[in-house]
């Protein structure tokens, strides 16, 4: 249960509120041609009436975030519990979608035929996510990056139905086509709300997109619409404005101020007329000597995140182009289909670790899983050289095969596959013991095995694996295939550590479909 109290006694949300503003003013500012678009150029000839306030401080942004949070609590009725009664109609007309989905058809009924998804429903039931271990698991990373002198910035998207929560119609029978009863400030993602208050309130930094695409929306509404309209995903829009909301907050980065001074990179409108994914507000960046952005391994700004970072990546307009363009600076970038729980695990194993300045996590807050049986633990992760907390020793012997076959007893399993799940294929991990080719043991004798349990939305006999059994399979080492098939969508093992620990490898079981690159 949350606590009916909460802290008032920080600063004022005004400055929050601005800068929201100024983000969508500057992304709505009419794009110059294409010689002399993108940040550099608006600062030539920006009056200085007109200039943004100096970039707030890591400390600035965290007490502000915190205190507009607290105003919405107040606003709400004093308390998180006040504020949770007020959902009560709205959560009574969403029920049905859950507990009697077949009734309503598919998609459900909404206006301007919005497509939404149960995650998100699920997700509105709840007041708080204290039980699903998300807010321990994030702030020990937070530490353990702040012990590396590695700054962490924490950008949850809402779902569509949490910026949209009026469009679905109510699942009442008897009650067509009426409307979802919101509160008047259409804010109903009291969960996330919770978190994000709890990891302010622990000094992690948290950029609040809930309460910035509301904003945005009250300001715009449906003439500048954030999402697809039977698509999950934000569309380019909200990337931009995203971009232009994280750009503020690393432009306090002496290293970010140095790339501004020569901002090589320029926006180039464009449009997208593909169907679910048409997109007539597009931006491209392009380089001033022609070619298109390209993200850099090793740049200081790290970002990870879910397959929202990889929309319009083949024009060059995805969220990492977008903040290179307001930044001067190209990123890093870090996705795979649903990542949000084992963003650290991938941290660990980041070669440029020592060269990170800034990590920003970045997924839709549908990847927070929900349901008792597909709950898995948000893990606790020791990244290598970090201080208060033992140091995971890293993959260590794993041979360099390809397609050799071996025999070995599965020891741990991860998650099975959801055939109900928005995405076509999904990785399993295997922990796997007594490895062995030949009759011999294969490197140290076990490894973590990635093998593919769901081929187009089809879920393979692996999928039902269980401790104990005996497997042959081929393996491939990981890094050797990693690039191909990293994005797809997975889950950690029990026992995250051993991800850190042991080797990597690819494994095909007989007779399973090949996974093409389309």
């Amino acid at each position: 249960m949350m606590p009916s109290t909460h802290r008032t006694t920080r600063p004022d949300r005004g400055s929050a509120t601005l800068v929201a503003a100024l983000a969508i003013a500057l992304l709505l500012a009419p794009a110059p041609a294409a010689a002399e678009t993108g940040p550099r150029a608006d600062a030539q000839t920006q009056s200085e009436s007109d200039k943004p306030p100096e970039p707030l401080s890591r400390e600035q942004a965290i007490a502000q975030t915190l205190a507009a949070i607290e105003q919405e609590i107040e606003d709400h009725g004093g308390s998180w519990q006040a504020w949770a009664e007020k959902l009560e109609p709205y959560r009574a007309d969403i029920r049905g979608f859950l507990e009697n989905p077949g009734a309503f058809g598919w998609p459900w009924p909404a206006k301007e035929n919005y497509v939404f998804q149960g995650a998100a429903v699920r997700l509105h039931m709840l007041d708080d996510l204290d039980d699903l271990g998300v807010y321990e698991s994030i702030v020990h990373f937070n530490q353990q990056l702040r012990s590396l002198g590695i700054d962490l910035i924490v950008a949850i998207i809402p779902s569509k139905m949490s910026v949209y929560p009026d469009y679905p119609y109510a699942a009442i029978e008897d009650e067509p086509r009426r409307g979802t009863r919101v509160p008047e400030s259409r804010s109903v993602s009291i969960q996330i709300k919770h978190l994000m208050h709890r990891l302010l309130e622990a000094d992690v930094e948290v950029l609040d997109l809930h309460g910035a695409f509301a904003d945005f929306r009250r300001e715009h509404g449906q003439d500048k619409p954030l999402y697809y309209v039977r698509d999950s995903h934000y569309m380019n829009r909200a990337a931009q404005f995203t971009a232009e909301l994280l750009a503020q907050r690393l432009k306090r980065y002496d290293f970010v101020q140095e790339a501004l001074e020569d901002n090589p990179w320029e926006a180039v409108p464009d449009a997208r007329h593909d169907g679910a994914k048409a997109d007539p507000h597009l931006m491209r960046v392009r380089h001033r000597d022609g070619h298109w952005y390209r993200d850099v391994p090793a740049s200081p700004v790290l970002t990870l995140g879910d397959s929202h970072m990889a929309y319009n990546q083949h024009l060059q307009a995805h969220i990492s182009a977008q903040i290179a363009l307001r930044t001067g600076l190209p990123v890093s970038r870090t996705w795979s289909e649903g990542m949000s729980r084992d963003i650290p695990q991938h941290v660990a194993r980041d070669r440029f670790l020592d060269q990170r300045r800034v990590v920003i996590i970045h997924y839709s807050e549908r990847m927070i899983e929900t349901r008792p049986d597909r709950r898995a633990a948000w893990p606790i992760v020791n990244l290598p050289g970090a201080e208060a907390a033992p140091q995971a020793a890293g993959p260590a012997g794993a041979p360099r095969v390809q397609n050799l076959p071996v025999r070995g007893t599965v020891a741990q399993v991860s998650n099975p596959p959801d055939e109900d799940a928005p995405y076509p294929h999904y990785l399993m991990k295997l922990y796997v013991e007594d490895l062995s080719f030949a009759g011999a043991p294969l490197g140290p004798g076990d490894g973590v095995v990635h093998v593919l349990a769901m081929h187009n939305r089809k879920v393979l006999p692996v999928a039902s694996i269980e401790e104990g059994e005996q497997v042959s399979l081929r393996l491939t080492t990981w890094s050797q295939v990693e690039d191909r098939y990293g994005a797809l969508n997975t889950a950690s093992l029990p026992d995250v550590e051993l991800e850190l620990q042991k080797p990597l490898y690819w494994g095909v079981l007989p007779d399973q479909p090949e996974l093409t690159d389309e």
